[in-house]
């Protein structure tokens, strides 16, 4: 599936996985829906080579796909939505909730 910024697939759960973002913004804010369904997860290759400055986790994310940060370049800050159980953000850095 695909919309103006993102391409996305559904999980087995009925959520939506991000696969590639099509925008040209470098701050960027992960959707916490679209079309009224929650996005959840996040694949490794999400923004290609791009250079992003500051990305902000919505509160639906719970799984970020392992390599993701290793793959991404983001110059600034992550934030995470104060709403999400999953992650917390401090000083611009991204932490799961067991640390």
């Amino acid at each position: 599936m695909k919309n103006r910024e993102w391409e996305y697939i559904f999980t087995k759960n009925g959520t939506i996985k991000l696969m590639k973002y099509h925008g040209a913004e470098t701050d960027v804010s992960l959707p916490a829906f679209i079309n009224g369904t929650a996005v959840t997860d996040i694949s490794v290759n999400t923004f290609g080579d791009r250079k992003l400055r500051s990305l902000y986790i919505s509160e639906n994310i719970k799984f970020i796909e392992k390599g993701f940060f290793k793959y991404n370049y983001i110059s600034k800050e992550i934030t995470a939505s104060a709403k999400s159980d999953r992650y917390y953000s401090a000083d611009g850095v991204l932490y799961n909730r067991e640390r």
